[in-house]
């Protein structure tokens, strides 16, 4: 367990509860392998989101879980879509959403792309370099602004404390942002704001203060310079769950309150706040149930060998840089930090490749054997749109937790965990 969770309690609940859920769906449902669906889970996590940041526009970041079952709930509830290409703008537009809900926010559109933005009328887009806009002008010139997907010129700070640090791949400087605003003008495009992503699993706050700050300043001075009146900011994405540790949600809400006041603080200088979020809205719709397949004793550690791994389910270790938790399913969790039938041990997927390694220090029991279960929650987030079938393993199939005991599923989803003292102040900017 990770000893900086502030509320281990809270979290050994929600774990248990878990537990208890996924142990009742594997005496229904044979297979070595599957992910477990939770959709209470999934609108736990949207309600939360828009709790603490009202009158933020949601745009969910479909590259982070595009299952029909996560599209579907969202559209359903009036959330709007970030689509990366021709591909999701046709998923996201067959549930009946129109363009006018979607924002292309790839700042590098191929064709198939650019073709989409035309012929679903999507609402906006990102640029951040002058040859896109260039790009951008021979798809749309002759058209009048307001016939026009919006273009938002996104941003990039340094981010501290984040897992993937997208700024090294997209944004521009920020004092570049009102130079690339003039040039949509004169290219005749519609500007319409600015767009930045702090990077993924980001707990610090001062990365979205840093941001915000910056995004104002480069509207007000465009404004001031131009005539214009712009107030669109994209706050991105980059919202954490507690994914390594099993907490989940328990310490998302203070770092969403946070982000909540800035938002709030923006707002009331009239400006208009949407965000895409991904992984704060999918990592806990699902977890995946393994099997131990094999066994091994290597240099005095315990080294396991599971169902599935790297090349399917636990694909974010390699590509999200995501870290996981490994939790048996038929064992107490209670007293494992105390217990000496526990220990870090090795966690290897079922193929044939030495890189097929999960984790090299995932705290187990050392007395499980083949046929085994074990578990990992909050496994929601890009596992599923990356997995492969590579060595000929399948994919994992999904099912769903409908009939799991609702008094413990609604105990994990419902304990309160903010206190006031974990709500960051509310920042000021000017």
């Amino acid at each position: 367990m990770n000893t900086d969770d502030p509320h281990p309690s809270r979290t050994h609940i929600r774990l248990h509860a878990l537990q208890t859920t996924l142990s009742h769906v594997a005496h229904t449902h044979s297979g070595s392998s599957y992910f477990v669906f939770d959709e209470a889970a999934l609108s736990h996590a949207a309600d939360l989101f828009e709790r603490y940041l009202p009158g933020v526009i949601p745009f969910y970041a479909v590259k982070s879980n595009d299952r029909h079952e996560i599209l579907s709930h969202l559209a359903a509830r009036g959330w709007s879509f970030d689509v990366a290409s021709a591909y999701e703008v046709e998923r996201v537009h067959a549930l009946g959403v129109s363009g006018s809900r979607m924002i292309l926010a790839n700042p590098f559109k191929d064709n198939n792309s650019l073709e989409s933005l035309m012929r679903y009328q999507v609402a906006m887009t990102t640029a951040d370099s002058p040859e896109e806009l260039v790009k951008l002008q021979r798809t749309f010139g002759g058209l009048p602004a307001a016939a026009q997907p919006a273009v938002l010129i996104r941003i990039s700070l340094p981010a501290e404390g984040v897992q993937t640090d997208l700024g090294v791949k997209f944004g521009c400087r920020p004092e570049q942002a009102v130079p690339l605003l003039q040039q949509c003008v004169e290219l005749g495009l519609n500007p319409g704001g600015i767009a930045f992503h702090v990077g993924t699993q980001s707990w610090n706050l001062g990365n979205y203060e840093r941001a915000m700050q910056a995004a104002i300043d480069a509207l007000n001075t465009f404004n001031t310079e131009s005539g214009f009146n712009l107030r669109l900011i994209d706050i991105g994405g980059g919202f954490p769950w507690g994914t390594s540790d099993g907490s989940g949600p328990l310490r998302v809400e203070a770092l969403l309150a946070g982000v909540g006041h800035l938002c709030q603080s923006a707002q009331a200088q009239g400006f208009t706040l949407q965000a895409e979020p991904g992984r704060v809205i999918c990592g806990g719709a699902f977890s995946l149930l393994t099997t131990v397949i094999g066994k091994a004793t290597r240099n005095g550690q315990t080294w396991y060998y599971l169902s599935d791994g790297v090349y399917g389910g636990y694909n974010g270790v390699m590509y999200d840089h995501q870290p996981y938790l490994f939790l048996p399913l038929d064992q107490d969790l209670e007293h494992r930090d105390q217990s000496p039938d526990w220990a870090m041990t090795v966690v290897c997927g079922p193929t044939c490749d030495g890189v097929d390694i999960m984790s090299r220090a995932a705290w187990l029991p050392t007395n499980l054997e083949a046929g085994d279960r074990v578990f990992t929650p909050d496994i929601g987030a890009y596992s599923l749109v990356a997995a492969t079938e590579f060595n000929g393993f399948a994919r994992s199939p999904i099912i769903s937790a409908d009939h799991a005991p609702l008094p413990l599923l609604e105990a994990a989803l419902h304990i309160p965990v903010t206190s006031a003292e974990e709500i960051p102040q509310a920042v000021s900017l000017s």
